[in-house]
C-alpha cells in the first residue's frame, strides 16, 4: 500500500502547470523531487475550493472520485520537511509505466474497492 498519489514523470508535469493556474505561490519541483508544495503551514493556504476529479475504471464500467484539493494538503513535516510547509501528496514517480497512476491511501480513504 502506499499512502500517497504518484504520477508518471509527463502527467506529474502536466498537474504541476495546471496546479501553478490555480495557486500562484505553489512550487512545483519536476525535475528531480516532483513535488507541489506550500512554503507556508497548510492553514495559510488559500482555499479555492478546487476538487479534483478522477474517473478509475474500464471505460462503461469507471466509478467517479472526486475529493477536494484541500483535503488532500498535509503538513511538510509528515514528508520529512518543515511544518512550516504544506505538501499536495501527488508526486512524480520514476517507478512506473507511462499510463500507469497509483492512487494511494489519501485519495482511497473514502473508496472500497
Amino acid at each position: 500500500q502506499l499512502p500517497y498519489m504518484y504520477l508518471p514523470p509527463d502527467d506529474f508535469k502536466k498537474w504541476a502547470q495546471m496546479l501553478s493556474l490555480i495557486y500562484s505561490d505553489v512550487i512545483c519541483n519536476t525535475n528531480t523531487k516532483g513535488t507541489c508544495y506550500f512554503n507556508k503551514n497548510c492553514n495559510h493556504v488559500v482555499d479555492h475550493n478546487y476538487n479534483i476529479n478522477l474517473s478509475v475504471g474500464p471505460v462503461g464500467e469507471a466509478f467517479e472520485i472526486d475529493v477536494k484539493l484541500r483535503q488532500l494538503m498535509i503538513s511538510g513535516n509528515l514528508v520529512g520537511d518543515s511544518s512550516d510547509s504544506c505538501y499536495i501528496p501527488i508526486f512524480k514517480s520514476e517507478n512506473t509505466e507511462k499510463d500507469v497512476w497509483y492512487l494511494g491511501n489519501l485519495l482511497m480513504n473514502n473508496y472500497y474497492m
